[in-house]
């Protein structure tokens, strides 16, 4: 009976899985309690599909070989607590430690290291875990030890926290990939190749546990072979996300597994994607005995695995203003210019052409935020000559378009002359003292002489009074005169904290000296701001987590909120780690904080946000599994409240076109793991589809490249 893939258990009768789950769990030695099951070592209650879970996983460490496998349960299911209840199952033999196979090392980004040992506090038993050896690897001094002396150390835990860079620092990638290929352990190296290695690649392992594992999937990488090369017993991936960009990323995991090896690559790649295989039934034979695999609307016991509240999910489609849309268009042009000029460079590599399509793709998107993050074109030449190109494109209106003249500015004022005869008073004729400034006009009055004209037009029966120059009407010069109340338009969150980006961006540095001008908002950026005044309208204790790509953007929006008083903390990757920490307890615990900042890469993984139930995308992503990674933060188990999800997208913009270049290769990811997926899913773009993303070309000898980015 317990031969079942446990995504199949939902499909037979309520009978034969209530026999099941009931066989399983006298394997383990639990309790049914109800609803739930408890089992030993173990505080929590488990759901039914957590059980068959951590059965499966304890008897795929029972088998001959390969002893592990790939618990792919999607975000929110509790794979945490699944793989804890596998090491509290399936404990260490006394022959295993006698040959230095106790410990287990759970490999984690080191942002979830802290959440981790919070989750396995709560699912442990209270006597359990006071017995129980821990150690976090980047933390603590084991690196500064005697590496004889720190492996005696690290051997007497029970479990070692470590994070993907841990590992990778503790090999040099062309040791572990030399190993890797030849298939040799590191027990092989030289005396003086054996030296060079770090604690963990010197000690044997009950177990590795691949936390987020989705991070080994290509095989090329040091990150990959630096975890083929531990030594462990048994091995797991974990991930909710198994494939990202690929099918062929299942080579990665198969062979972290020992289920194959190098040489067999080239078979492994035709076996696979022949096609006559259309259904991918050799490739899901195999993942079908080494993987767990559930997604929220599974069924088990004939309810919904995740029966959380309802789901709200919309996509917000905004059009770029005329200013944004100028910009936009003349830069996509240009682009289009440099990738044909690059595509006849026959001394490119097929690399560099890669990288080049991969950029503009990037800068375009990047305008789509905000035309300010455009600013980093200026760190390189051929870019700066494209920003000065743009500029002579436009026709030039001073004023009239804030996007440009901030280019203007990035350019060193390269239209510094034309803009002077425009900034002078356009009364007097003079430079202007306390200069205001009629909306929607180009011009510029000191503030006495706008005065003086408007009384002039009042006397001549001119209402409303009009600019002397362009006839453009304005309320009064006093009303212009006004001083606003003292927002600061400096982006610190609650915790005081400002992000780096803020001090090099003369953009931002603009606004924030200048009292008069309003932060100039993108489409997206208004979109971005609707949306959360909205929902603190409708909804005021709920909590929004705003999820973007660029850091520029996020110190954007944290003016935004500053504008609004609206209380928020970020968390991106340059911040330190007890920093991120303690944004996410202050976003927990104060009910005034209402919004988190948060940089897709490094909030969108291994967090859990439960905290919140409100979630903007601002970018769309190059493949839709790291949105739903981020949404996962929130949608998981543990959710009381109905969430919501807005993705912002610009109209007839490349966020359309990388959104419809994603569908084909994840039908075939659908197909593998044999799930109903909309059809709007999507992965990574190949050459040709970046091609016609930026040129609309019909690019039809290219559509053999494969080039994930």
């Amino acid at each position: 009976m317990s031969s079942i893939n446990p995504s199949e258990v939902g499909s037979q009768s309520i009978e034969w899985q209530k026999r099941y789950l009931q066989n399983e769990l006298q394997k383990l030695g639990g309790l049914a309690l109800g609803a739930y099951y408890k089992l030993p070592g173990l505080r929590c209650f488990l759901y039914p599909h957590q059980l068959i879970a951590v059965s499966f996983m304890v008897e795929r460490e029972k088998l001959l070989g390969p002893k592990g496998g790939i618990n792919g349960d999607t975000m929110g299911l509790g794979k945490t607590v699944e793989v804890f209840g596998c090491l509290m199952s399936n404990k260490p033999s006394t022959a295993d430690v006698r040959r230095g196979y106790r410990t287990t090392l759970w490999v984690t980004p080191r942002s979830a290291h802290k959440q981790l040992m919070d989750t396995i506090e709560k699912a442990c038993d209270k006597e359990e875990f006071a017995k129980l050896k821990f150690h976090n690897y980047g933390e603590k001094g084991t690196k500064r030890m005697h590496p004889n002396a720190a492996v005696s150390y690290l051997e007497q835990h029970d479990i070692i926290i470590a994070s993907y860079e841990d590992i990778r620092e503790d090999i040099q990638g062309v040791v572990a990939k030399r190993l890797w290929k030849s298939q040799r352990s590191v027990a092989t190296l030289s005396e003086e190749g054996y030296q060079s290695l770090g604690v963990l690649f010197k000690m044997g392992f009950f177990r590795v546990v691949l936390d987020e594992g989705h991070l080994i999937r290509n095989h090329e990488t040091h990150i990959f072979a630096a975890a083929w090369c531990l030594d462990a017993k048994h091995r797991w991936v974990v991930t909710g996300t198994p494939f990202v960009n690929s099918i062929m990323e299942s080579y990665a995991y198969m062979s972290f597994l020992r289920v194959i090896s190098v040489e067999d690559y080239k078979e492994f790649k035709i076996q696979f994607t022949e096609e006559e295989d259309e259904d991918f039934g050799l490739l899901h034979g195999h993942l079908d005995s080494l993987m767990v695999r559930r997604v929220e609307d599974d069924r088990c016991l004939g309810k919904k695995l995740l029966d959380l509240p309802p789901t709200h999910r919309e996509k917000v489609e905004v059009r770029l203003d005329e200013h944004e849309e100028r910009i936009y268009s003349t830069l996509r042009r240009l682009f289009q210019d440099i990738n044909k000029k690059g595509a006849e460079d026959t001394a490119d590599s097929r690399k560099a052409k890669h990288d080049r399509f991969f950029a503009i793709i990037m800068r375009l998107r990047q305008a789509l935020s905000h035309p300010y993050l455009l600013e980093h074109m200026m760190e390189y030449e051929d870019e700066r000559q494209t920003l000065f190109q743009l500029l002579d494109e436009i026709p030039y209106q001073s004023g009239q378009n804030p996007f440009y003249d901030m280019i203007d500015r990035w350019c060193g004022g390269a239209k510094a002359a034309e803009r002077k005869s425009h900034e002078l008073c356009g009364y007097c004729d003079c430079t202007p003292n306390k200069p205001v400034r009629i909306p929607s006009c180009p011009h510029v009055y000191c503030v006495m002489c706008l005065s003086k004209h408007e009384q002039t037009q009042l006397d001549q029966g001119i209402r409303p009074p009009r600019c002397l120059i362009c006839q453009q009407t304005f309320k009064s010069a006093a009303s212009l005169c006004i001083t606003k109340p003292r927002i600061s338009r400096h982006g610190r969150d609650d915790q005081k904290l400002e992000l780096k980006v803020a001090a090099t961006s003369r953009s931002l540095s603009y606004h924030d000296r200048e009292t008069f001008d309003e932060m100039v908002l993108s489409a997206k950026m208004r979109a971005v701001k609707a949306t959360v005044v909205r929902w603190q309208r409708e909804a005021p204790r709920d909590k929004i987590v705003i999820f973007t790509q660029f850091t520029l953007v996020g110190s954007i929006i944290g003016r935004i909120l500053r504008e609004l008083r609206i209380r928020f903390v970020y968390h991106f990757g340059e911040i330190s780690q007890e920093k991120r920490d303690a944004a996410l307890r202050c976003f927990e615990k104060k009910r005034d904080v209402k919004v988190l900042i948060v940089s897709i890469m490094s909030g969108g993984i291994a967090l859990n946000l439960t905290m919140a139930n409100r979630v903007i995308i601002v970018e769309p992503w190059w493949n839709r599994c790291v949105e739903d990674q981020a949404f996962g933060r929130v949608y998981r188990i543990g959710q009381t409240k109905e969430t919501y999800l807005v993705r912002i997208m610009a109209k007839d913009t490349i966020d359309e076109k990388v959104y419809q270049a994603q569908v084909t290769k994840h039908k075939a990811i659908s197909q593998i793991l044999s799930e109903e997926l909309a059809a709007e899913d999507k992965t990574s773009l190949s050459r040709a589809e970046m091609i016609r993303i930026i040129d609309n070309l019909t690019a039809a000898d290219e559509e053999s490249d494969d080039l994930t980015p």
